[in-house]
């Protein structure tokens, strides 16, 4: 995806990583439970990193994709498609080069993309190093094979 890269530069960062950075950033100071960026550009063709985001409520996933959104459009940066804006459970923004993939504390534990996309390879915004090991707590494991929302049978 060099010709998108590329592009990156003319928009005011100096390359993707930092652009990505700036995002994982944005999710930081909105009080995202757990941020993490993975290199999927080597296994994936169609994206080179995807930021998971995960957050308490519905509420907060929508306000953070908001911010995101506006805050790259100062940039000139603007998503090709959003999905799951309405539910918020899962918000996916395709920026192309990057995926920001914002859940509820639930769904990231359902979906466990981390595991599917592990990646020898992770980036961390600068603020978060210093929190290493605090932002790299994940919550437990939902309930095997069982939906978020899915109700318990009676």
């Amino acid at each position: 995806m060099i010709t998108g890269k590329t592009s990156q530069l003319k928009k005011g960062f100096k390359n993707l990583a930092e652009t990505v950075k700036f995002v994982a950033k944005i999710a930081e100071d909105k009080k995202a439970g757990y941020i993490k960026i993975i290199e999927v550009g080597p296994r994936l063709v169609i994206t080179d990193y995807f930021i998971l985001i995960s957050v308490s409520n519905t509420r907060l996933a929508s306000s953070i994709a908001e911010e995101i959104g506006q805050s790259l459009k100062k940039y000139g940066l603007y998503a090709l498609n959003i999905n799951g804006k309405n539910e918020g459970n899962w918000i996916l923004m395709d920026y192309d080069e990057f995926v920001v993939h914002i859940f509820t504390d639930e769904y990231m534990q359902y979906y466990d993309l981390e595991r599917l996309w592990r990646a020898p390879k992770v980036l961390l915004p600068r603020a978060a190093k210093k929190e290493e090991k605090a932002i790299d707590k994940k919550p437990g494991k939902a309930s095997a094979g069982k939906h978020p929302n899915q109700e318990d049978s009676v």
